[in-house]
């Protein structure tokens, strides 16, 4: 194989990973919003259940002081 067709074998490998990476990133990205979105629905839900006059275990109280730690 000559070195031109090495460059451009290279090339595209490089430009194959890097539409890859901004693949995996979109995807991370989309992640987070949902685990964001999902959080933001259990906490309300949790006010709605103790407004209601309903019990919330101590267990998922430590959950959501875990969730605003990070």
């Amino acid at each position: 194989m000559s070195l031109k067709g090495q460059a451009e074998s290279l090339k595209k490998q490089v430009t194959e990973g890097e539409e890859k990476r901004k693949e995996s990133e979109k995807e991370q990205e989309d992640l987070l919003v949902l685990l964001d979105e999902l959080s933001s629905k259990r906490r309300k839900d949790k006010e709605r259940m103790r407004s209601a006059g309903l019990e919330v275990s101590e267990d998922e109280d430590e959950d959501e002081e875990d969730e605003d730690e990070e």
